[in-house]
């Protein structure tokens, strides 16, 4: 396809993606000007700078929204903890014949793999783009972040994009597999990007004179229909080289270009470098999400309401308004000090006595509160600090199961979080530092093996607590009454399993775990000793013994009567 040709197909297919998103618009519109209104500038045609959120009366919206980016953030990938770790299925222990110097070699590698993993996400800006990526999930139900290597540092830069940029369409899997950006770009960025030389003949000379002139851009991203591909010697199936040739097309368009667009560049990428991700979605709608603050939009709209009208009576208590005499019209002074002079005392003026009943509206408007912070589950993040304050006192099994209660209500949630940002998060990042040459190859054993993440993170730990060790724990309850009468009832019970399976599900590090031929040395040991242990405590009672079988008899002892005194 040649570039005009290709450039008329990514406009006709901006137009399609704008068409779709158009019966969304308005509702992300709404939810944005009561929660984030940051964001106001949704179709791009309000000037920068301006005022917003002139017409919120109450600010609950916003810090549940907050709270809960945050609180996601910090229980899913503080960077002050380990928040994930790397893994190989429990199935490959099973299925492979892996030697004691393998299995070590094994553990090493993955044990250096997951530094060298912290180290390329403490290198890029992940931690600072996250909370804002939470954000615009949890207000306008779609979030979309861009990934991109930076060469020159070693990095990997994450943006995340406003959402009235982003377009998307999704695979017959459901999954988010083309994204079109339409953003505006000064000139002089687009000469930093893409060099003078890709820029048309007719915008080269205007570089110097008007470098703040913005253009509009088009970044389409999509799977490339036809991946060549070639066989090496050894007949292994391998994509060529050039990222012309990579599965996600890459191409970036100059709309504002005339006779007619024109194409920057055209390159491609090995995975897919957007991370969307959709708080809930309905099945039976199109490809963008819904969110927490939608299903708070009527709550929303009733607090700002009542918040309005509160505010409006508040006013009016402190400055009512006055019931003035006719003849002093015009002679009414009411700042500090001022003097108004009058004959007839019953003539004064006074403020008009209106109905000033709060308590209702303060009981709504509490009310309104609470079921928009139950939306952004507001008391899973703050269950301590709300004890604290009622002055309950919590023990820890009381505050697992009211962890675990409250995070397998949000099990579908995270799921969805885990599937559309964390996994392709943790895929993108491994495969640019792999290609780099920063991820070193594995041992030959794991050839052709996937690694698999398990997040350590409170929540991701609070949900494992509940759906395996909770299982574990009342079932040993369970048959604890029975193992009394019938002891045999624990043989069917395997304890090492057990064990391996409350400290996988708790995030033990699996380098403090000892393998099985490990633990089967030290159970031998053990054996050996509490046996030589026994034969020891034999023959000191047997030596013990000796001496008296020679010793004469004490008088009186039944002994001495029965030998008659005779040793």
């Amino acid at each position: 396809m040649d570039r005009d040709t290709k450039a008329k197909s990514i406009q006709k297919r901006m137009k399609q993606l704008e068409d779709g998103r158009s019966d969304y618009e308005s509702l992300q519109k709404e939810v944005i000007k009561f929660i984030l209104p940051q964001r106001y500038n949704y179709d791009r045609t309000q000037l920068k700078g301006q005022k917003y959120g002139t017409s919120v009366y109450d600010g609950t919206p916003t810090s549940a929204l907050n709270l809960f980016a945050d609180g996601l953030f910090g229980n899913l990938m503080n960077p002050a903890m380990r928040w994930f770790r790397l893994k190989l299925r429990k199935d490959f222990w099973r299925n492979k014949r892996i030697s004691p110097t393998e299995k070590l070699d094994i553990q090493e590698w993955l044990d250096e793999c997951e530094a060298l993993m912290y180290s390329a996400f403490a290198r890029s800006n992940i931690y600072e783009e996250t909370p804002e990526f939470l954000r615009d999930g949890g207000s306008v139900g779609t979030a979309t972040m861009y990934s991109e290597e930076d060469l020159e540092r070693d990095q990997t830069v994450f943006c995340t994009r406003h959402p009235g940029e982003c377009y998307i369409s999704e695979s017959k899997f459901g999954k988010v597999d083309t994204l079109y950006r339409k953003f505006k770009w000064p000139l002089h960025k687009i000469v930093e990007r893409f060099g003078v030389d890709n820029l048309p003949e007719t915008i080269r000379g205007l570089v110097e004179p008007n470098q703040d002139q913005e253009y509009e851009i088009i970044h389409a991203t999509f799977p490339r229909g036809n991946i060549e591909v070639y066989f090496s010697d050894n007949g292994i199936r391998k994509q060529k080289r050039s990222n012309k040739f990579f599965p996600f097309e890459s191409v970036y368009l100059l709309l504002d270009a005339a006779p007619s667009p024109h194409i920057l560049s055209e390159s491609g990428y090995k995975l897919f470098p957007y991370l969307v991700w959709r708080y809930r979605k309905n099945s039976d709608g199109g490809p963008y999400g819904e969110s927490p603050g939608q299903d708070a939009l009527i709550d929303m709209y009733a607090l700002n309401q009542i918040g309005r009208s509160m505010l409006i009576g508040a006013q009016k208590s402190v400055e009512p308004a006055l019931n003035v005499p006719e003849e002093m019209r015009g002679k009414v002074r009411l700042n500090p000090h001022g003097l108004n002079y009058y004959k007839d005392e019953r003539r004064i003026i006074a403020p008009v006595d209106l109905v000033r009943q709060f308590s209702n509206a303060e009981y709504m408007e509490q009310r309104k509160r609470e079921a928009i912070e139950e939306h952004f589950k507001v008391k899973f993040f703050t269950m301590l600090y709300t004890a604290a304050l009622e002055g309950r006192q919590l023990s820890v099994p009381q505050v697992l199961e009211m962890q675990g209660e409250k995070a397998s209500q949000m099990s579908t949630m995270v799921g969805r979080l885990v599937s559309e940002f964390f996994d392709p998060l943790i895929d993108r990042v491994w495969q640019i530092e792999y290609d780099a040459g920063r991820i070193p190859p594995p041992p030959p054993v794991l050839e052709g093996e996937d690694i698999e993440v398990d997040y350590l993170g409170p929540l991701a730990q609070a949900q494992k607590k509940v759906f395996r060790i909770q299982g574990i724990m009342q079932g040993a309850e369970m048959l604890k009454p029975f193992a009394e009468t019938f002891p045999d009832v624990l043989d069917v019970v395997d304890p090492d399993v057990v064990a391996s399976e409350i400290l996988d599900a708790t995030g033990f590090p699996a380098k403090a775990i000892r393998p099985p031929d490990r633990v089967a040395k030290i159970r031998a040991e053990r054996a050996r000793q509490i046996q030589e242990e026994k034969q020891a405590a034999l023959a000191l009672q047997a030596a013990q013994q000796m001496p008296n079988l020679s010793k004469r008899p004490e008088e009186g002892s039944p002994l001495e009567v029965i030998t008659g005194g005779k040793s």
